[in-house]
């Protein structure tokens, strides 16, 4: 949450758990969303400097281009006008 005050960011930690760290390097074993009948999205920040991987490759893993949003790793919490706004453009 660069550019975010301090107060907020400790906040915001401080609610979050980790995360196992077999999802950024294990073989994603579910199937590809798209085989669901389903369209699937992948919006990545352009300031995400959060992720192990680049986004892409998250992306990629579910069959899906990722598509661009700003804001970093929490931009559903600071921007979330612009993700909503991406969400509403892919329908």
């Amino acid at each position: 949450m660069r550019g975010e005050p301090t107060q907020l960011q400790d906040f915001v930690f401080g609610l979050t758990l980790p995360q196992p760290g077999g999802y950024m390097t294990d073989a994603l074993d579910v199937p590809p969303v798209t085989t669901a009948g389903l369209d699937g999205f992948y919006i990545l920040g352009t300031d995400d400097t959060s992720l192990a991987r680049p986004g892409t490759e998250f992306a990629a893993r579910l069959g899906v281009e990722p598509r661009m949003a700003p804001g970093g790793h929490m931009a559903l919490l600071n921007h979330p006008e612009d993700i909503a706004a991406a969400l509403l453009e892919l329908l």
